[in-house]
């Protein structure tokens, strides 16, 4: 399996973050193409979507990248356990004054720790890997749709406040406008 880019998290090498884009999304095995898809899913249940935002097959034919964040289980094999996709969306976006800008912006367009995860830290290491991986900070992204579970890990980790909601449901923070 050709692999972008993966980055151990801690020395036990027990938490890992492998990052994939569309031209390898096609080469990885089936077991893991499943995971993926299975979380995606995961992701849009919690989020009460219509269907996942996350699949190998929307991944196709964009620029967007997953971030997989994977745990070693202690019989040796990894387990995925969290996505976050960016990727890049030309939109609108209103600033404090109210006035319009139109971007190319770089995107959260989904984020997802399983269940069993949550409220570990695991979100925050994604998050953070990511930031360090694109060389963005967390006020430089657009949120797509993001939850109140969301917004309230986006304040409480990174210090987002009065977030700036968008017409076309993504969310910016004020910062946003001042790179």
């Amino acid at each position: 399996m050709a692999l972008l880019e993966s980055v151990d998290l801690d020395t036990n090498n027990s938490i890992g973050i492998t990052i994939i884009n569309a031209s390898q999304a096609a080469s990885l095995d089936s077991r893991l193409q499943q995971e993926i898809n299975a979380l995606g899913l995961a992701s849009a249940r919690a989020q009460q979507l219509g269907a996942p935002i996350t699949s190998i097959a929307k991944l196709r034919g964009t620029d967007h990248r997953v971030y997989l964040l994977s745990h070693q289980l202690e019989d040796g094999e990894r387990r995925i356990i969290g996505l976050l996709k960016t990727g890049s969306k030309k939109l609108f976006l209103t600033d404090t004054s109210h006035q319009w800008h139109e971007c190319q912006c770089d995107c959260v367009l989904d984020f997802y720790v399983a269940q069993q995860y949550q409220r570990r830290g695991y979100g925050k290491q994604l998050l953070d890997a990511a930031c360090r991986l694109e060389q963005r900070q967390a006020d430089q992204y657009a949120y797509d749709r993001p939850s109140h579970k969301m917004r309230g890990f986006l304040s409480k980790y990174f210090g987002l406040n009065n977030p700036l909601d968008q017409a076309n449901k993504f969310l910016i923070f004020p910062s946003f406008f001042s790179e």
